[in-house]
């Protein structure tokens, strides 16, 4: 669907119905989309689910290019549920190969790739695709044309392309395609990049083969739980998950936590469809909780029932001293195959309460390609900030550069430096704009040019505040 560079709300809901009827196999699409509240995102995601996505049509939307603070996708609870918000990678070969990268180059999320937790607690992105680095120079199919290419919006086609072909051979054996199922297979079958946080990437890269062979399992199941007169046939549940903290509810799908709260608590429940199919007075699935971080706990196993299942989730005050952000994802995973029904992000932001001659963070980070450092910030009263600091690249490393971003929490940039390196030692002197009282991330991350010299850098610096004083949330 080709269109103009603007759009109304009522268009873009056009647009898609246009596709629908014209009997598409998948819709890709990057855009910038602004909602009122998190009501009308959700209606919108809603209407994609219940109108495109019913129809066995992939929906594949980029997860946007507002990173690397956390909640930098805060805006995109119009995701369908049951479609993709895509992340990008570099992969070590396009970091070499297309970008000119050497030195030290491993598979990475590109550091602008947004992520969550959304404004309403979703996982955000669900996995993570290669950048698509060249495309043609002009909208119509035809053209000899190409044109350098990159961002999330380039990520997308490549994942939906991707699993196009899974699409491709399901029709030829005649299978038919649900697009919940679809999601499930690809996420269940995407690989994490080991030293990426969860967060950043959701399930990982995508992995074609295996998702096929997972699709046509979790289809064959479905269809016999359709003509089970009985109600007893497993199948890949559909979940739901609602969010409380120190017994009050959040009106979110994930946790987000300002400072140390002793509690928390996560609802599930099945959705209507996946409800109609259980029968309600016998239905039992014991689900695996798991997750990585070692600053909560949760029970090991849950049991899901007609009604729903909950679990409490606990936080360890002695592993959330350290000022920062923690961020984990817990995982509702069915025991007899490891397949993942459900995945609830978890945030906890520590602010610096140490602050000696009005310094409010001190950095000591080394870093790689696409590597961050952050920490969390409340301001009590307005104020700007300074940072004062050196970075130190002993290899001398070329064409790469340094950005600092100051993000509120609700995941909008109100400061941003970007510092080439150009020699070994580069001394670093920033100021932001007076800023509001609030909660802030203070981020930092490494950059690459094309081409450019990839080596591992030693930040260091303070970032002070001129008069006022900050306090833990």
């Amino acid at each position: 669907v080709i269109g103009q560079d603007v759009y109304t709300v009522d268009q873009f809901m056009e647009m898609f119905l246009h596709a629908r009827d014209q009997s598409v196999d998948a819709i890709s699409i990057s855009w910038g989309f602004t909602v009122a509240n998190l009501q009308s995102a959700r209606f919108f995601s809603n209407f994609l689910d219940k109108e495109i996505a019913s129809k066995g049509i992939l929906i594949g939307i980029a997860a946007g290019n507002e990173g690397p603070a956390i909640s930098s996708g805060y805006a995109v609870d119009y995701m369908p549920r049951h479609g993709f918000a895509v992340g990008a990678m570099v992969s070590e070969e396009q970091a070499r190969n297309v970008y000119g990268w050497n030195g030290e180059v491993e598979d990475s999320v590109i550091w602008y790739s947004s992520f969550g937790p959304t404004r309403g607690g979703r996982q955000i992105p669900d996995a993570i695709s290669p950048l698509m680095t060249m495309v043609r120079g002009e909208r119509q199919s035809q053209g000899t044309i190409f044109r350098g290419f990159g961002g999330t919006s380039s990520a997308t086609p490549a994942l939906i392309g991707a699993v196009s072909a899974i699409v491709s051979q399901l029709k030829q054996e005649g299978i038919a395609v649900n697009a919940r199922l679809m999601k499930l297979a690809v996420v269940n079958s995407s690989k994490p990049i080991d030293h990426v946080e969860a967060l950043r990437q959701g399930a990982g890269v995508i992995n074609v083969d295996r998702a096929y062979d997972i699709y046509k399992k979790l289809h064959a199941e479905l269809k016999a739980a359709k003509e089970d007169k009985t109600s007893s046939q497993p199948f890949a549940y559909d979940l739901r998950a609602k969010t409380s903290i120190s017994g009050v509810a959040t009106n979110k799908d994930g946790l987000v936590l300002e400072g140390y709260r002793g509690n928390a608590t996560i609802s599930v429940t099945l959705t209507s469809e996946s409800l109609a199919l259980v029968d309600a007075l016998n239905f039992a699935q014991p689900l695996e909780v798991i997750h990585e971080s070692d600053f909560l706990s949760t029970n090991d196993v849950v049991l899901l029932q007609a009604t729903g299942a909950r679990f409490s989730v606990s936080f360890d005050k002695s592993k959330l001293l350290k000022p920062g952000s923690y961020t984990d994802v817990i995982k509702l995973v069915r025991p007899e195959d490891g397949l993942v029904l459900l995945s609830v992000p978890v945030v906890v932001h520590i602010a610096d309460d140490t602050h000696r001659q009005y310094k409010i963070a001190e950095i000591n980070q080394t870093l790689g390609l696409n590597d961050h450092w952050r920490t969390q910030i409340r301001l009590t009263e307005p104020s700007e900030l300074n940072f004062d600091g050196v970075v130190v690249d002993q290899d001398d490393g070329a064409n790469t550069y340094l950005g600092f971003f100051v993000q509120s929490n609700a995941g909008d940039i109100v400061y941003q430096s970007f510092n080439r390196l150009e020699s070994a030692v580069t001394p670093l002197k920033l100021s932001t704009p007076k800023l509001a009282a609030g909660n802030y991330q203070l981020v930092a991350f490494r950059g690459g040019s094309r081409p450019a010299v990839i080596t591992d850098v030693n930040l260091t610096g303070i970032w002070r505040l001129p008069k006022v004083q900050v306090s833990a949330v």
